[in-house]
């Protein structure tokens, strides 16, 4: 459960630092050029166009983030809840991954 968590909350959280850095990125496209633009040098754009593009560009990020995170929360939940039930099958799959990396880690006991 503990794995599930910090996979939501670290996926969550980059999509709030997204969403949080619009306003920033829209700002800094204003007062890059003085013309008023979208910070690229383009003349004859509005403030809006650049607004826009900040949005539509951290749309995807402020969306799939959460998916993501929820889609490893739910798989690591569902694999600690088998875990659970089919202890056997758990000490299985230690002792087959522990013989492929026994010098880079050593296994303590749970």
């Amino acid at each position: 459960m503990r794995q599930a968590y910090l996979s939501l909350r670290s996926n969550m959280g980059d999509a709030v630092q997204t969403i949080l850095a619009i306003p920033v990125v829209v700002q800094e496209s204003i007062g890059d050029d003085g013309d008023g633009g979208t910070g690229d040098g383009a003349p004859g754009r509005s403030p809006v166009h650049g607004s826009v593009r900040a949005v539509v560009r951290a749309v995807p990020v402020a969306v799939l983030k959460p998916m993501i995170g929820a889609t490893e929360a739910v798989s690591k939940t569902l694999l600690g809840l088998r875990n659970t039930m089919e202890p056997a099958r758990r000490g299985q799959l230690e002792d087959k991954y522990k013989s492929r990396s026994l010098g880079s880690k050593k296994s303590h006991p749970s």
